[in-house]
């Protein structure tokens, strides 16, 4: 089953989609990455990173990936056990780019 993230990780990307999202983006960031560290609940925002980069939510795209891609690169073995489903469902169509493959013109890629 799914973790579920805060409630505050959870307000920060409903407010997403309007006219002060760049603005809107930093929380998600904060709550995600405080200070450059990665935690638990970092982890649950994965599943919402996905629907963002995939077009299915509202918000930026480019945001979503940069971010999944952080927190997903900062897993260690207890984080990729504890978080398996998260990050087998943070991977957006067309981020098998990033493993050296082509990218595929219209699909969202993983940044380096």
């Amino acid at each position: 089953m799914a973790a579920i993230p805060s409630e505050d990780l959870a307000a920060s990307f409903a407010r997403l989609g309007g006219e002060d999202d760049r603005q809107v983006w930093s929380e998600p960031w904060d709550d995600s990455c405080h200070q450059g560290c990665v935690g638990s609940d970092s982890f649950t925002a994965l599943p919402y990173l996905a629907e963002i980069a995939d077009g299915r939510a509202p918000g930026e795209p480019d945001e979503a990936v940069e971010l999944a891609g952080l927190i997903a690169s900062a897993a260690d073995d207890e984080h990729s056990a504890r978080y398996a489903e998260e990050l087998a469902g943070s991977s957006p169509p067309g981020s098998s780019a990033c493993a050296g493959e082509p990218p595929v013109p219209g699909r969202t890629r993983w940044r380096p």
